[in-house]
């Protein structure tokens, strides 16, 4: 869906899932390839909008985000 949007995305949801429900997961407890959706999204330059269920679950992701940015 990436590709197929391309430069018509303008805002980027972020939350892991295990592909049974949208569970707002902790980014890297899912099944997510994260690497792979943010090489298809390095044009893109808008916000990333973390989802979690708790603070604790937004840190985590946003410290995992941060680390596999690097």
């Amino acid at each position: 869906i990436i590709d197929l949007l391309g430069d018509r995305i303008i805002n980027v949801h972020i939350h892991d899932n295990d592909g049974t429900a949208d569970k707002h997961m902790t980014i890297g407890d899912g099944n997510i390839d994260f690497g792979n959706v943010f090489k298809k999204l390095r044009r893109y330059m808008g916000n990333y909008i973390i989802e979690a269920r708790s603070l604790e679950s937004a840190v985590e992701s946003l410290d995992r985000l941060n680390a596999l940015l690097r």
